[in-house]
C-alpha cells in the first residue's frame, strides 16, 4: 500500500555563489578564490587568495621580488578590472602603480603550440597517440589564466586611468607631531580608516539585509608595513599587529583580498615573526641569494627560496593534507614573462669521479682468503 503524502525527500542545492570576472570558487571548501597573478604561487596555496583574508609577505633582503609579487597581484586585477587599493611611499620616487607589468590577452580556445605545429611534428609512435597532449602541455595548461605578463613593458596610462584606483600616501597619513602610543594618531589607524571608507563607498561591503549582487572585487597592497616610512618603530610591532586584526575584520566583511609586504628586518624583533604569523591569513617568505657571497652551485639556476609558512582553513578544520604535508624545498626564479616556482631537486651526479665502493689499493686480490 503507498501513501498519497509528499515525499520527505529533497535534492541538495548547491548555494549559488556570484559570478565575479576573474574569482572561481575553491575545489577543496567552494569558497571563492582569486589569482595572485602567479599561477605556481596559486596552484601551492590551493587553487588562489580566498577572499576575505590577509596575505602577509616576508620581504627579501633588497625587496625587490616581493615588490615583483605585488606588481603581479595589481597587474592581476587590472586584467579583470577589479578595483585597487594601493599604499603609496616615497621609497621609488613614484607609485607602484605606474610600474605595474603589462598583460596580453589570449584566446583561451587557440593554443600557440597547437597553430604551430606541422604535419612533421606529430607523434608517429602510434596513430592512437596523436590526438594527445603530452603531460607537458597539461601542466602548463592547468595553471594558466589567459594571459600572460610582460616586465619590460609597463601597464599604459590610458588603462590605469580607466580602472577604479586609489592611492593613500603615507606622507598626508603620517602626523609627525601627533603622540603614536595612540592608536588614533597613528598612520596605521588612518590607513584602516582609508580601507573601510573605499569599502563602504565601493560597495564591497556583505551585508545581509541588503542582497545586493557582488560584481566586482577589492584588491589592497601595501608595501613595506613597519618600515621607518609608517612612524617610530619603537612601537611598530603592536601597531602592525593591531593594523593587521582590524584589517582582517574588515576583509572577512566584504569582497576583497590584500597583501601585505613586511620587510624582514622588522620581524627580527623579539616576537615579532610569532605575532605577525598569528594576526595574518597567509605567511609567504622570501629568502632571495642577492648580497650572498657564495652560493651553493645547486641553487645556480634559480634567484632564491620560498617558504609557505601559513595558510588559512576557511570553511574546513584544517587545509588540505597534500599542502601541509610536502617536505619539498621551494625555489623560485624570475623571467621576463612570469615569476616561476619549482620544487627543488638535486641534479643526478654525471662526473666521472662518482664515489661509489672504492677499491682498497693496498689489499691485492693475492692476500684475499676464500
Amino acid at each position: 500500500m503507498t501513501s498519497s503524502g509528499p515525499s520527505s525527500f529533497q535534492r541538495k542545492i548547491k548555494p549559488k555563489l556570484p559570478e565575479i570576472p576573474g574569482v572561481s570558487p575553491s575545489i577543496y571548501t567552494n569558497h571563492l578564490l582569486a589569482s595572485s597573478g602567479i599561477p605556481d604561487l596559486d596552484i601551492l596555496l590551493g587553487g588562489g587568495l580566498a577572499i576575505g583574508t590577509v596575505v602577509v609577505l616576508e620581504e627579501d633582503v633588497s625587496g625587490n621580488y616581493s615588490k615583483m609579487i605585488l606588481k603581479y597581484f595589481l597587474s592581476e586585477g587590472l586584467v579583470h578590472n577589479h578595483s585597487l587599493l594601493v599604499s603609496v611611499s616615497g621609497l621609488d620616487g613614484k607609485p607602484i602603480v605606474q610600474n605595474l607589468p603589462s598583460f596580453d590577452l589570449k584566446n583561451p580556445g587557440v593554443d600557440d603550440e597547437s597553430v604551430s605545429k606541422t604535419e612533421d611534428d606529430k607523434m608517429k609512435i602510434a596513430w592512437r597517440y596523436q590526438n594527445q597532449s603530452s603531460t607537458k602541455e597539461n601542466f602548463n595548461s592547468s595553471g594558466s589564466n589567459g594571459h600572460t605578463f610582460n616586465l619590460l613593458k609597463t601597464v599604459p596610462n590610458e588603462v590605469i586611468e580607466k580602472c577604479d584606483i586609489k592611492l593613500c600616501d603615507l606622507d598626508d597619513l603620517l602626523d609627525t607631531g601627533a603622540d603614536e602610543r595612540v592608536w588614533k594618531n597613528t598612520s596605521y589607524c588612518k590607513l584602516i580608516q582609508e580601507i573601510h571608507e573605499k569599502v563602504k563607498s565601493g560597495g564591497f561591503l556583505i551585508d545581509p539585509a541588503v542582497k545586493k549582487e557582488h560584481k566586482n572585487i577589492l584588491r589592497i597592497g601595501v608595501q613595506s608595513l613597519g618600515s621607518l616610512l609608517w612612524g617610530d618603530i619603537e612601537y611598530s610591532s603592536k601597531n602592525m599587529c593591531t593594523f593587521l586584526l582590524s584589517l582582517r575584520a574588515v576583509m572577512r566583511s566584504c569582497f576583497g583580498v590584500a597583501v601585505i609586504t613586511i620587510p624582514s628586518s622588522v620581524l627580527n624583533f623579539s616576537d615579532t615573526r610569532e605575532k605577525i604569523l598569528a594576526c595574518s591569513d597567509y605567511v609567504v617568505q622570501l629568502e632571495s641569494f642577492e648580497g650572498e657571497g657564495v652560493v651553493n652551485q645547486v641553487y645556480k639556476d634559480y634567484h632564491g627560496l620560498l617558504y609557505i609558512n601559513k595558510i588559512p582553513c576557511l570553511g574546513a578544520l584544517a587545509p588540505p593534507n597534500h599542502l601541509i604535508q610536502d617536505p619539498s624545498q621551494l625555489v623560485f626564479k624570475s623571467k621576463r614573462t612570469k615569476f616561476v616556482i619549482e620544487k627543488f631537486h638535486l641534479p643526478p651526479d654525471l662526473s666521472e669521479n662518482v664515489a661509489r665502493d672504492q677499491k682498497d689499493k693496498s689489499v691485492k686480490s693475492k692476500d684475499l682468503d676464500f
